[in-house]
């Protein structure tokens, strides 16, 4: 598995301004497959800390999310 691929199971972060550090850390459980309305590029991060998921697109890496190993 490369370190920039999208798996369930990869530990992420994500933008969250609730939090005094402005992420939160969780694990990408579900992964969009490519169809005829979607591009395949969504996912769904269940959030480690509280009973949450939050839904990110590819495009948000470095803004909305990233993977949680990969330095600033």
């Amino acid at each position: 598995m490369a370190p920039e691929e999208l798996v369930a199971g990869t530990r992420v972060w994500v933008s969250d301004l609730a939090t005094a550090s402005g992420r939160s850390f969780g694990r990408i459980v579900s992964i969009d497959r490519p169809s005829y309305l979607s591009d395949g590029s969504g996912f769904v991060v269940r959030l480690d800390e509280g009973n949450r998921v939050v839904t990110c697109t590819a495009a948000g890496r470095g803004v909305t999310w990233d993977f949680a190993d990969t330095p600033p």
